[in-house]
């Protein structure tokens, strides 16, 4: 037995007023009379009625004290421990995402969200058959089917989380396959332990009662969540862009500082208000190879700075350009042409569609091929791709124009992080149907503008309008976009992206040709090595944070590389508590943990209390009478 409210309990302190009403005797006012003989039964009554009586036993009291009683009980929740969570069979849904790594709980939110997974499995009858799924980037099974509490406990002990984001969509799918009765669903109890990171909408619904029980209970955390090195088109020398959020409740300070390897070059207090971000840009760094780090720090330097310190740190790697092959192909575009003179890295080459408009490419090599408007009558060429404007192909449904797109913006993709597409007019534009490889920069309410995406090693990136039919060439955006395209596209250094990858996304790497042995070493010490590897090797094993290390060697000459793995994700630092989340088209209001796990009883209690208030009526009219 337990109270689910206990503080209601100093409701009970109201049956001292109504004992004293008990005690009170009657006070009665004094008149002179010429005997008492008439008056004995009076004067006995008047005796024991003032000021104070024996309290005696009274059918009435006793009724009250009763209604009182059920009613305190009924307040404060009074609740008995259930033999079993389900009459069935049970799934545990672990949240095992980077959010679960924070401190408010002890020692942090994933370790209570197994230790109450444990709880309740012990809790089930011994009969029921239970399992439990991991959700993490790529969710698993623990156990399924499992009868013997122990190996459930152990294997529920043994479980890690991760450093990415929950794939709570397939996470739902494998739950709806543990169904162990097919022709009564409902015999299944789900149960979510998260601190409600779920997606908004779209999650299935689940063939069973579903409870869901929040784990956390603060939201106080800063967090590091933009941080790259470049260099600008036209420029000898190189920026660090870094961005700070608050995601807290309240206004924080905090000590931000920056070190080129050994060497700091930016330390900076700062304050922000709740949900505020800042963001600094360190200028004239040289074009050389290196390695920045940004710290966050509490400004008392002995104290904790928030509730998740996985991202209160992040990496960025600057690589100097190198030269790579482009060759445009357009019937004639000068603001492309004078686009590519800004880029020493890239050494451009341009040819034009024949008089009936065919493509011809030759049998030269090209790291990178832009496409303006045209594309080769057969089939695509090896290498990456660039298409503007693009007419059908097999890479993207083009179904006619759109004529001034609407509510065009960037989106919260990584690469689109330093584009301001803000006063950017597009008067004319392609309808794309793209498939779900892609990911848009820069979209509009009608159809995605601006592209990128890798199909079988070979990146791709697609702008659906003409660059004639808007005005971006006149904006500051134009060379900011075409810069981030190109340094996706055509990278200047053995890594694709040294600063863009997340926990988890593989990272392609593009050894030169020769290349006998490749090696990639993770901050913790786990080495990978390839053999003889292509041209589009895919690293996957990014599932830490920090400095990577890629050495490449022809059995001659040796290269070495760094790239960065970083949170930079808003739905893993916000680790605000959902109260509710959206299952299938329901909304799930969060339950407690004592509530899964115990009985209440408070409405018989309220039944019970009407009933004897009814009897203690049916009494008093009766005395009266």
């Amino acid at each position: 037995m337990s109270f689910l409210n206990p503080a209601a309990l100093w409701f009970a302190l109201i049956v001292v007023p109504i004992i004293i009403f008990y005690l009170l005797k009657i006070r009665r006012k004094e008149v002179e009379i010429s005997s008492t003989l008439l008056w004995r039964m009076a004067l006995r009554d008047q005796q024991a009625n003032a000021p104070w009586q024996k309290l005696k036993r009274n059918l009435l009291l006793l009724l009250q004290l009763i209604v009182l009683g059920m009613m305190v009980l009924a307040v404060a929740r009074l609740a008995f421990p259930l033999a079993s969570v389900a009459s069935g069979s049970v799934v545990l849904l672990i949240d095992g995402s980077a959010s679960m790594f924070a401190t408010d709980e002890s020692p942090d939110r994933f370790s209570s969200a197994v230790r109450i997974a444990g709880d309740l499995l012990r809790e089930t009858g011994a009969s029921a058959s239970a399992s439990a799924i991991l959700v993490t980037h790529q969710p698993r099974v623990l156990f399924t089917g499992e009868t013997d509490r122990n190996e459930a406990l152990r294997i529920l002990a043994e479980a890690e989380a991760g450093l990415g984001e929950g794939d709570w969509a397939a996470a739902f799918s494998l739950a709806s396959g543990l169904v162990f009765d097919a022709d009564q669903p409902e015999q299944t109890t789900y149960i979510i332990l998260s601190d409600g990171g779920l997606p908004e909408k779209d999650l299935p619904p689940l063939p069973g009662e579903t409870q869901y029980i929040p784990i956390g209970r603060d939201q106080d955390n800063l967090a590091v969540t933009a941080l790259a090195a470049r260099v600008l088109p036209g420029r000898d020398t190189a920026e660090l862009f870094v961005r700070v959020t608050n995601y807290g409740n309240s206004e924080r300070a905090a000590r931000l500082s920056i070190s080129k390897g050994n060497e700091a070059i930016l330390n900076e207090q700062m304050r922000l208000l709740a949900g505020d971000s800042a963001q600094f840009v360190v200028e004239n760094l040289p074009v050389e190879d290196a390695v920045f780090i940004a710290r966050l720090s509490n400004i008392q330097a002995d104290l904790p700075l928030d509730d998740l310190p996985i991202d209160d740190s992040a990496y960025a790697v600057l690589v100097p350009p190198s030269a790579r092959r482009v060759l445009l192909v357009s019937p004639g575009n000068l603001f492309l042409e004078r686009l590519l003179l800004l880029f020493p890295n890239l050494n451009a080459s341009k040819t034009q569609p024949d008089e009936t408009g065919d493509v011809h490419l030759g049998s030269e090599s090209f790291d990178l091929f832009i496409f303006d408007g045209v594309l080769p009558a057969d089939e695509l060429p090896e290498g990456q791709l660039l298409l503007i404007h693009p007419p059908e192909n097999d890479l993207v449904v083009v179904s006619g124009e759109i004529v001034s797109p609407t509510r065009s913006r960037t989106t919260d993709h990584p690469l689109a992080q330093f584009i301001d597409w803000t006063d950017v007019n597009v008067f004319k534009t392609k309808r794309l149907a793209v498939p779900p490889w892609f990911a848009p920069l820069v979209t509009a309410e009608e159809t995605p503008l601006v592209l990128v995406g890798e199909q079988a090693g070979r990146r791709i990136a697609v702008v659906g309008f003409d660059l004639h039919a808007s005005d971006l060439p006149l904006k500051v955006a134009f060379p900011i976009l075409f810069a981030t395209l190109f340094e996706f596209l055509a990278p200047h250094g053995i890594v694709a992206d040294p600063n863009g990858a997340r926990a988890f996304e593989p990272v392609p790497i593009s050894p030169r040709t020769g290349t006998q042995t490749l090696s990639v070493t993770s901050p913790g010490g786990f080495t990978q090595l390839f053999e003889n590897p292509s041209a589009n090797t895919l690293f996957t094993r990014t599932d830490e944070l920090g400095l990577y290390t890629v050495r490449a060697s022809d059995g001659e000459n040796f290269e070495e590389a760094f790239f960065a793995v970083n949170l930079f994700s808003e739905n893993e630092s916000d680790i605000a508590v959902r109260e509710q989340i959206e299952v299938g088209r329901r909304s799930l209001t969060a339950t407690g943990r004592d509530e899964v796990s115990n009985r209440e009883v408070w409405g018989w209690l309220i039944g019970l209390a009407l009933l004897f208030l009814l009897l203690e009526w049916l009494a008093y009219h009766r005395r009266l009478g």
